[in-house]
């Protein structure tokens, strides 16, 4: 079967790829606890694993769309932000300036997904790095 990790550091990333490997150990029985402690044995078979570098790509701007968003109490609006260079590593970090009128929650590196409360106006803000850029995000009564 095959086997893959990354280790990731200030510096970047490196990946694993194990194209065939052989997994051995001892599973443990169910039990009330939450948490499970397993040990295995991981051996290659026969094929060495693939090492790739990736490194960081810092963003150097930010913009997040859409600028602007209407809608009513309950509602919800996903804002997507882009970084440039196109193929940065950096992950968005997302905040609002009234979480009572409009939160805001990460769903990935790049997207949030903000959720109407109250009538007002609220201000989404997306940063990475030192960069920011703004969504407004105007709520109606229901």
């Amino acid at each position: 079967m095959p086997f893959s990790f990354t280790l990731e550091n200030a510096e970047g990333a490196y990946t694993f790829d194990f194209p065939e490997v052989q997994i051995s150990g001892d599973w443990p029985d169910a039990g009330s606890t939450d948490i499970v402690q397993v040990q295995l044995d991981i051996t290659a078979a026969n094929t060495p694993p693939t090492i790739t570098r990736v490194p960081k790509v810092p963003a150097t701007a930010i913009s997040v769309a859409p600028a602007t968003s209407t809608g009513a109490v309950g509602s919800t609006v996903t804002l997507t932000a882009t970084l440039t260079p196109a193929d940065s590593t950096d992950t968005v970090q997302w905040t609002s300036s009234d979480p009572t009128i409009a939160s805001v929650v990460s769903t990935g590196q790049k997207t949030a997904k903000v959720t109407r409360s109250a009538a007002g106006t609220a201000i989404i803000t997306g940063k990475a790095r030192t960069f920011t850029a703004t969504s407004e995000i105007t709520v109606t009564a229901p």
